[in-house]
């Protein structure tokens, strides 16, 4: 999975994601740190749903994170972002006709 010293997450990478993902790497993805997500998670309050597992290990659908993201699916491809996100609050630029 692409990571970086940044954090950056292309919307190919997000795309390229497989279907579950371990919650370390949504955390990432969301931006926040690990402690931060862990207590998210621990409290219930974590902003994407978390699937049930084995032992102490949190997956999270990449589903449900890209909907969070505010991308959703049309015509076979992700709409909604365009270059590098690098959290919840950057603007999203919608593509010009």
């Amino acid at each position: 999975m692409p990571t970086t010293t940044e954090s950056e997450w292309t919307l190919a990478a997000l795309t390229a994601l497989p279907p579950v993902i371990p919650a370390a790497t949504a955390d990432e993805i969301l931006n926040i740190s690990h402690s931060l997500g862990k207590s998210l998670r621990a409290n219930g309050n974590y902003p994407v749903r978390i699937l049930p597992g084995l032992g102490r290990s949190h997956k999270i659908s990449v589903a449900d994170l890209l909907t969070y993201l505010g991308l959703t699916e049309v015509s076979g491809r992700l709409n909604g972002l365009d270059g590098t996100l690098q959290s919840r609050t950057t603007p999203i630029q919608e593509e010009q006709p």
